[in-house]
C-alpha cells in the first residue's frame, strides 16, 4: 500500500535492529525486503577513517551525470593535489582541487561549469589527478 511508504529526504537516515527470538532454532530465518526507489549516493565520510594504500582516482557517480557529479579519490599521504577536468579536444575546462592535502578519502563534486562559471555542453570530459608523482585519469559523461 503506498500510504505506508516512508519517505526519506536528503541526509535522513534510516537505522534497523532485530531481536532474535529466543525459541527460533538454528535452521529458521526469516527474510525481510527493502526496497529503494530512485538516486542512491555513497556516504563517502563511512570510510574517512580508513588510510588508504595507494594515490587513487576512484572516478565520479554518477556516471553519465546531469547536472552534477562527484568525483572520488584517495590519498596515503599528505600530498599537493591538482584535479581539473579537460574536454574530448583536450582543453582544459575547470580545475576542481589544486593544494596540499591530508592524508584520506576525499571526494570534490562537479557542477557541470567551467573556470569561468559557465554550463559546459554535454559530451565526455576526462577528469585528470596529479597527486604524490601521480597522474591518473578518468572519463565522464555529461548528458543534458
Amino acid at each position: 500500500d503506498a500510504g505506508d511508504a516512508l519517505v526519506l529526504r536528503n541526509g535522513d537516515v534510516l537505522e534497523f535492529a532485530f531481536e532474535v527470538e529466543e525459541d527460533a532454532t538454528a535452521d529458521e530465518v526469516t527474510t525481510y525486503v527493502l526496497k529503494a526507489e530512485g538516486r542512491y549516493e555513497p556516504d563517502y565520510d563511512v570510510y574517512a577513517h580508513l588510510k588508504p594504500q595507494a594515490f587513487e582516482l576512484l572516478g565520479n557517480y554518477p556516471n553519465p551525470f546531469n547536472p552534477s557529479t562527484r568525483i572520488q579519490y584517495d590519498l596515503p599521504t599528505d600530498a599537493r593535489v591538482k584535479i581539473a577536468v579537460y574536454d574530448a579536444a583536450g582543453r582544459k575546462v575547470a580545475t576542481l582541487v589544486d593544494g596540499l592535502q591530508t592524508a584520506g578519502r576525499k571526494s570534490v563534486d562537479w557542477q557541470g561549469l567551467d573556470d569561468t562559471g559557465n554550463p559546459v555542453a554535454s559530451g565526455v570530459y576526462f577528469c585528470r589527478m596529479n597527486a604524490g608523482g601521480d597522474e591518473q585519469t578518468v572519463k565522464m559523461m555529461l548528458m543534458k
